[in-house]
């Protein structure tokens, strides 16, 4: 569609005239997508710019029209050159990438477990390689966040990378002990939230001053002092510190919390951690006060490491995770965010120079394995959590589950298509079996759990 302008340009002049109206347009799904960029977009740019702007792009970028990652990212290059250009310009190639995104049926992609759209979303696909790799990936994975991961655009991503990055890990026993496993969860998580840093400083590289900026990584920050401050930091304005130096002090100081529900052990993986992570003490002192407050909400996370790593090792809940191999991609991801710079674009992050085309088959084959290995995960707390309320290891029930758990990891290790459809009717013969658990009060908070999972020992991410 993207090489045809008779099928753009009459469904630009429909965004343009929502945009007459700003209520009705940031009330329709559309404009809560493209947000006040996208709004400015629409009343600066003529029916006439945006002809001339389509001509300009077709005359200078090669792309696959077939493919539709091949057009997002040559629109891409498109904007990037046009913003060098001029604001003007950079809102000429953004009216032809937005008019694009939404007619694409992918662009938001039943992403939550309900109907909902990330403010800023087609913005950022055309701004930031990261962003985008992201995104095309989760969406051939199969990735659907639950409600309670709000639909800003920090928190997709983040949540987004967290899933594809180390899903197969967060439930696994690591190392030698519960603090190194607390400890490589709490790295984990720190490591996702640089990517907020790589992505924003992204965005900024074309143009510093788009709402989308303000929106997505300030007003939307749990802690705006920080959001402010690490903006500065991309503009150079409070230098020697850099974007790295925001990593490196993250990480570090998350593993140094001294509260009592924060504190990691000292362990092996600590002490090497700590010491790749090391910062001047004169950035240091020019960090502490404004990274405060977020970085006590990160530390926080440590509080769940710890919980996440004793729970891994309950023997009843351990049997059912080490059914399945482990993931090598994972394993990959994991050793890569030990190294102080990891990850500093879209093609380390992801160990790829080219994005794959997006496959609406394979994201549909990966939602149904999806199911079944969120079954395996409940059959794991069920089992952890009767072993732990009850010293129950051995009856009917754990033996019942257990064989239940073997079915779901059979399906997931031989990726049969035809069995992988019949997770409804499994998940009804695994949830009939928790009736035979004899004690009325333990029967009634089993099936407690299985209707609200991750709600007793798997907590959620």
């Amino acid at each position: 569609m993207l090489h045809n302008r008779t099928d753009l340009l009459p469904h630009y002049e429909t965004l343009r005239a929502l945009a007459a109206d700003p209520d009705r347009f940031f009330e329709n799904e559309i404009g809560r997508d493209l947000g006040v960029d996208g709004l400015n977009v629409l009343l600066a740019v003529s029916s006439d710019d945006f002809t001339l702007a389509l001509e300009t792009f077709h005359a200078s970028y090669d792309f696959d029209p077939d493919s539709k990652t091949s057009c997002l990212h040559a629109l891409h290059r498109f904007t990037l050159d046009a913003a060098r250009i001029g604001e003007f310009e950079l809102y000429q190639s953004l009216a032809i990438g937005m008019t694009w995104l939404s007619l694409q049926e992918e662009t938001h992609a039943s992403f939550f477990n309900r109907p909902l759209r990330i403010p800023n979303h087609s913005a950022a696909l055309l701004l930031s390689p990261t962003y985008q790799a992201i995104w095309v990936q989760s969406y051939n994975a199969g990735i659907t966040l639950s409600p309670e991961v709000q639909p800003h655009l920090q928190n997709f991503h983040h949540s987004m990378a967290q899933v594809m990055l180390f899903h197969d890990l967060y439930p696994r026993v690591l190392g030698e002990s519960s603090a190194e496993d607390a400890t490589a969860f709490t790295h984990m998580e720190t490591s996702i939230s640089c990517l907020d840093e790589l992505i924003q400083s992204e965005i900024m590289a074309v143009r510093a001053d788009l709402h989308l900026i303000r929106d997505s990584y300030l007003a939307h920050s749990s802690c705006p002092e920080y959001g402010r401050f690490r903006y500065e930091v991309m503009q150079n304005l409070h230098t020697p510190v850099s974007r790295r130096s925001l990593a490196l002090y993250r990480k570090h100081f998350v593993l140094r919390a001294e509260d009592e529900d924060c504190h990691l052990p000292n362990n092996r993986l600590k002490r090497h951690l700590l010491a790749l992570h090391e910062l001047p003490d004169e950035e240091i002192e020019i960090l502490r006060e404004p990274f405060a407050r977020s970085l006590h909400d990160q530390k926080t996370h440590a509080s769940w490491a710890k919980k996440a790593a004793l729970r891994n090792r309950i023997p009843s809940y351990r049997a059912v995770i080490e059914l399945l191999p482990h993931e090598t991609y994972c394993l990959q991801k994991f050793q890569e965010c030990l190294h102080p710079d990891a990850w500093t674009d879209a093609v380390t992050l992801l160990s790829s120079e080219t994005l794959p085309e997006l496959d609406a088959t394979r994201r549909r084959r990966n939602q149904q394995r999806w199911k079944w290995r969120d079954s395996l995960y409940r059959i794991a707390e069920l089992r952890g959590f009767l072993e732990t309320e009850a010293g129950d290891r051995n009856s009917l029930v754990q033996s019942r589950l257990l064989a239940f758990a073997d079915q779901a990891a059979t399906v997931l290790r031989e990726q049969d298509d035809e069995n992988c459809a019949n997770h409804e009717a499994f998940s009804r013969m695994f949830a009939s079996c928790l009736a035979e658990i004899s004690a009325p009060e333990l029967r009634r908070r089993a099936m407690k759990l299985f209707e609200h999972p991750f709600s007793y020992l798997l907590e959620p991410r």
